[in-house]
């Protein structure tokens, strides 16, 4: 994110659905991160200058991780949107809960306008304070309070080294293995498996028996 920033990229969509963990021998856990769906990103006016355009007034996102100026319509979108989105993000992974909720969209929409988030500390105390500290900042209504992307990953690193990533043994990686052939229309088979001679007289029968009870008038069961 903070590269793509960097581009004048905005994601505007970060969810979990949005976020895949690959499998990757050289990577600390023998996994890597993939963002996807950049349908509904933003280019900021620098990027803009391409020629690319983006629609900038409507409502988009997710309600549960939509920031309160997308909330607004969007018009003011920036990276700060992302950081918000993001501290959403980190909020459900440590608590296993939306920092806020709702009967339904509008509700949701209403308390990332004006309700202050609720204590990241208080819902699982044993957090970290630097972590807690960061999540909260990252969920400030205003977006000049929050920091930008460059600064989260700087302080999830440094929190990552004081609490490092428990690499998997050789073996372990070694049962990850290449990803496995994702089916397509290329690699189906041409005809259907072969039914047994068995399956065949039972399936012939019961035709039978529904052509038998229609001359009749009689019903099958």
């Amino acid at each position: 994110l903070a590269i793509a920033h960097e581009k004048g990229i905005i994601h505007r969509d970060l969810k979990p659905d949005n976020i895949m963990l690959v499998a990757d021998r050289t990577a600390p856990g023998g996994e890597r991160t993939k963002l996807l769906d950049f349908g509904i990103a933003k280019l900021t006016h620098d990027a803009n200058q391409a020629g690319v355009k983006t629609r900038t007034s409507a409502v988009m996102g997710t309600p549960h991780f939509m920031s309160p100026e997308q909330c607004k319509g969007g018009k003011n979108v920036d990276d700060k949107a992302d950081v918000y989105s993001f501290g959403i993000l980190l909020f459900v992974l440590i608590s296993g809960s939306y920092p806020f909720d709702g009967d339904g969209v509008g509700e949701i929409m209403g308390k990332h306008l004006f309700e202050p988030p609720p204590s990241l500390k208080s819902a699982v105390p044993d957090t970290p304070d630097p972590l807690v500290n960061l999540v909260t900042r990252m969920l400030a209504k205003n977006k000049e309070e929050r920091p930008r992307m460059v600064e989260v990953a700087e302080t999830l690193a440094a929190l990552s080294r004081s609490a490092p990533v428990q690499r998997k043994t050789t073996k372990e990686l070694q049962q990850i293995g290449p990803e496995p052939p994702r089916p397509s229309l290329y690699n189906l088979p041409l005809s259907p498996p072969p039914v047994s001679a068995a399956r065949r007289g039972r399936v012939a029968l019961l035709l039978s028996a529904v052509v038998l009870a229609s001359a009749t008038g009689a019903t099958v069961t």
